[in-house]
């Protein structure tokens, strides 16, 4: 199998705020694979500034190792354990895309929509999705006060359709006292679940034992192994973003061992480029068992591919998404020279 590498710099349609710094595009590279016999295949490799443990000058290194020259060579991306997870979904991508056999079956992935920002932007953006039909939304709480983000959640759980579920995520901003805080202003409302409440995650089996909302666990999932679910039996769902913790061998691993506590698996992007997004949605329709959260692809002002993914509906079409992720298009993309025979 012969692999190209190209980088990528696509804008956002607005600043994003990732941690510590703010950024005005979306950087990473994409993989493609070809076979002897011509079939073409793309991966994404996008680590997430702030977030990601390596950098994309990092991973662009490790792609041109041993390890990940011979799983090319194969096609058999399992023994990529030690190379990072944003590699390990690229590769994993390009070659599973590059085997594929015949078009997808006609399923589709429910999506959560993404609300953040201002109160006002926030309650202007839920009327129009809910008017497009979402039913399970999802909030960024932790940038305002405790009890001004009280106050939003109650007005949107007011304005919920009968079958809506709010989700909330609040990015380890909270306090212990904090996170009580939200609580008694908030009161004993029904809430899908939080995620990490808490700047200090050692506190959340405590918090759990005695706070109202069920809690989800994201930032975790990048330092805890799937084994280690049987320690955090508290948390109601388990959200991984493939881009940060690997490919769908360690999605599986997480999926698995997630149902044997009974718990919801949620998958969730990074920002990643139309071609990353693409698996992304694979990935769901195999692994996830609640809605998924696809919506930063709407944050992206560009992409490399000419028919953007057809992302922005609460339901998305497996088979749509794979026709419009064969329309990459080179003249998008920068040449990066990457020894992969």
């Amino acid at each position: 199998m012969r692999t190209d590498c190209f980088r990528y710099r696509l804008p956002l349609s607005r600043p994003l705020r990732l941690g510590t710094q703010t950024v005005h595009h979306r950087d990473g590279a994409v993989l493609r694979c070809m076979t002897a016999d011509g079939a073409v295949g793309w991966g994404d490799v996008a680590p997430l500034p702030g977030f990601s443990r390596e950098t994309l000058d990092e991973a662009l290194h490790q792609l041109a190792t041993d390890a990940v020259h011979a799983a090319l060579r194969s096609g058999d991306t399992t023994a990529l354990g030690d190379v990072c997870a944003s590699v390990q979904c690229g590769v994993a991508q390009a070659a599973a895309d590059a085997q594929r056999d015949g078009p997808a079956n006609d399923v589709t992935v429910p999506v959560n929509a993404l609300l953040s920002g201002t109160p006002h932007a926030v309650l202007e953006a839920f009327e129009q999705y809910r008017a497009d039909g979402y039913t399970v939304f999802k909030l960024k709480v932790g940038r305002r006060a405790p009890a001004n983000d009280a106050r939003l959640v109650s007005t949107l759980l007011d304005r919920m359709p009968p079958e809506g579920a709010l989700r909330l995520d609040a990015n380890r901003a909270w306090s212990w006292d904090e996170a009580q805080a939200f609580a008694a202003a908030l009161g004993a409302e029904t809430l899908a679940y939080v995620e990490e409440p808490l700047d200090d995650p050692t506190q959340l089996p405590a918090l759990a034992a005695d706070w109202p909302y069920p809690i989800a666990l994201d930032e975790s999932t990048r330092t805890l192994a799937p084994a280690d679910l049987s320690d955090h039996t508290y948390a109601a769902a388990i959200v991984l973003k493939p881009m940060l913790i690997g490919g769908p061998h360690r999605l599986a691993a997480w999926a698995d061992a997630a149902a044997a506590h009974d718990q919801t698996v949620v998958l969730s992007a990074a920002y990643e480029s139309g071609v990353g997004m693409a698996a992304l949605v694979e990935w769901s329709a195999a692994y996830a068992t609640a809605p998924v959260g696809l919506d930063t692809y709407r944050h992206l002002q560009a992409d490399v591919l000419a028919t953007r993914l057809p992302l922005e509906v609460p339901h998305v079409s497996l088979r749509a998404v794979r026709r419009a992720a064969c329309t990459v298009d080179p003249s998008r993309l920068s040449p990066y020279p990457l020894e992969v025979a």
